[in-house]
């Protein structure tokens, strides 16, 4: 099937129990959700597209902030000046998604607006190299 920019087309649908708003891992992180269902195919959605809106669990004390996408699974967040540095390569996870792993903080540009600072988001996963992706239930 022809997929817009920042979705992927899976071999999966109903045939195998896929549902819209399933979640979509490469390893232990987590790329995108199914937006879409036929009965042998489905379309994910990835996180990170351009101007997507989404809120973090950063670090192990779990920083709530808010991001907005970037592109090709990254983020960008404003955080109060001289906090940030504290959180680099520190894990960063969707505050929707809290139970897996989305990537880190992989840098903080002081140069930001007023009394900020802009933290870089950023997922490990290249989609461009993607061979295996596992989908998995949503449901609580």
């Amino acid at each position: 099937p022809i997929v817009p920019y920042g979705t992927i087309a899976v071999d999966f649908g109903m045939s195998q129990d896929i549902k819209v708003g399933d979640i979509a891992l490469v390893g232990d992180f987590i790329v995108g959700k199914i937006v879409s269902v036929t009965a042998n195919h489905s379309i994910v959605s990835l996180f990170g597209g351009k101007n997507e809106e989404a809120s973090f669990l950063v670090g192990d004390k779990r920083l709530p902030l808010e991001g907005q996408g970037a592109g090709f699974g990254a983020f960008n967040s404003d955080i109060a000046s001289g906090i940030g540095n504290d959180l680099i390569n520190q894990s960063a996870r969707l505050a929707e998604y809290p139970d897996y792993f989305f990537g880190s903080v992989i840098g903080i540009d002081p140069s930001g607006k007023d009394q900020y600072d802009s933290l870089f988001i950023q997922s490990p996963v290249n989609i461009f190299e993607l061979q295996i992706i596992d989908i998995v239930s949503n449901e609580k």
